[in-house]
Order: C-alpha cells, then structure tokens, then sequence
C-alpha cells in the first residue's frame, strides 16, 4: 500500500460518492460520466483540491463533466444510515489499491472499477449492518463476486 496515496485516493473516491449524492445517480453511472480522465485530475490534483471543501469539489467535476440530475437517491433506497462520504471513501480506496495490486493495473483503473462494480452498489443498499463494510476482507468478495457474476454471465452466452 506504500506506493499509492492513500489519502489521495481516498479523498478522489469521496469526491465521486459526493457527486453519487448530490446528483442522485448510482456510482457506476457517475463513474461512467466523470471518465477516467477527471477520476485522473481529482487524483493528481488532491493536494490542491484539499483547499476546497468537498461538496465543493464534486460540484466543480460534476459541472465539468456534465453529470446530469437522477432519481437515484442512494441515502433514501438504503435500509439503515449509509456510513458517510468520506468514510465510504477510505474503505472504497483500500479496495482500489486491492483490485490495482491484485489486477496489475493503474490506481485510476482500479477506482473507476470500484465504482463500476454493481454488487458493490447493491449490496450497500440492501446491507442492515453497514459496518461490516469496514471489513476489508468482506468489501472484495463483494468485488470478487460481482467480477465472478460478469464473467458468468458473459460465459453464458
């Protein structure tokens, strides 16, 4: 873990689930729309983005990336209080430098796959303990399974 910015990709994968919040859309749609290239900016770019508050930084990137306003109000669809932004972030970037390491590829890749993952998504949603997301361990299989369902998927046809 020593040769990745923890606290760097941490504040990048809290930036991204203020933007989920603010414009009410899941994290893969977010992900999708904010592009690798901006994931790439907030990540290069923290130690300067740290002088802005976060609210205010996810609304800088969502404007320069054209995120649109959803439906998809995460807060409102989870069974008990979701754990906050930034909280989510430090666990969401354990899993980055999990998946860069394990996978062989770059920290932007890796967040953008974090947040692509939809199991991740669902099972935050559905979770009535949302402190066994501080467990490391319990966060990749969660990763793990989701790959595994693609790949199932994707053999299926």
């Amino acid at each position: 873990m020593e040769k990745y910015k923890f606290k760097d990709i941490a504040y990048t994968c809290s930036i991204i689930e203020y933007i989920v919040r603010i414009k009410f859309l899941p994290r893969a749609e977010v992900a999708k729309l904010l592009g690798k290239d901006n994931i790439y900016d907030i990540y290069y770019g923290a130690e300067v983005w740290h002088c802005y508050t976060y609210q205010a930084t996810a609304s800088i990137f969502s404007e320069k990336a054209n995120i649109p306003y959803g439906i998809y109000d995460f807060v409102q669809r989870s069974k008990v209080k979701p754990l906050n932004p930034r909280a989510l972030g430090n666990i969401w970037a354990k899993l980055a430098i999990y998946i860069a390491e394990k996978e062989h590829i770059d920290i932007i890749d890796a967040i953008y796959d974090v947040f692509s993952n939809s199991n991740i998504e669902y099972e935050l949603e559905n979770s009535k303990d949302v402190d066994l997301f501080k467990d490391e361990k319990y966060v990749q299989s969660i990763y793990k399974r989701g790959y595994v369902d693609s790949m199932n998927k994707i053999l299926s046809y």
